[in-house]
């Protein structure tokens, strides 16, 4: 009875090794793409509210300084190893469809490139730079730098309320997001004051 059913299934048993064989190189590939994918380059970031805000700078007849300053906390999602090596910031002016990089965007104290990104682990870079608007001829709250930072910002730029930012890793990767201008708004003169030690 054996040698009968042996003899039934004997034609199918290339199929069944074929079929076996597939699955082993189906299911191994997927492994090798699943680790690849984590090893891949993957860094993400958030605005960090608390630490970041927009302070009134000086302004004459001809002129408004506005001081930014973008506290991002920065996950690597890679199962290897990463660095932030520098940044970019991107604003785009108020009809014109490009953006435009903003200059002078460095870290700000406390904080420094590169900032090295183990696996599976996040850290916090704080950038600041100064931006010059030519002074707005309608009458503003000079007691509210709240209205202050809005009016210019809505003058001068599309997205009043967002920036691009790039940050650079290594193997030439970079990483743009879209990134939110919350934070507080006060002048320059008087988180000065606050940040001295008492």
């Amino acid at each position: 009875m054996l040698d009968t059913l042996g003899q039934h299934f004997q034609p199918i048993l290339p199929i069944v090794s074929f079929l076996g064989s597939a699955a082993s190189v189906g299911v191994t590939g997927y492994f090798w793409l699943v680790k690849m994918n984590r090893e891949r380059p993957q860094l993400q970031f958030e605005l960090v509210e608390h630490a970041s805000h927009i302070d009134v700078g000086p302004a004459t007849a001809e002129e408004q300084w506005l001081n930014f300053r973008l506290a991002l906390v920065v996950v690597n999602n890679s199962s290897l190893p990463n660095a932030v090596l520098g940044t970019r910031v991107r604003v785009m002016p108020r009809g014109s469809g490009n953006w435009q990089e903003a200059e002078h965007v460095r870290p700000a104290r406390g904080s420094a490139f590169p900032l090295n990104l183990p696996a599976l682990q996040s850290g916090l870079i704080t950038v600041e730079w100064e931006m010059r608007f030519p002074a707005l001829s309608t009458e503003i709250d000079s007691e509210s730098p709240e209205r202050i930072v809005e009016a210019y910002l809505k003058e001068n730029w599309d997205f009043a309320d967002h920036v691009s930012v790039e940050l650079r890793g290594l193997r030439g990767k970079s990483f743009t997001e879209m990134v939110p201008l919350h934070g507080s708004r006060m002048t320059a003169t008087v988180r000065e004051y606050l940040a001295q030690p008492t």
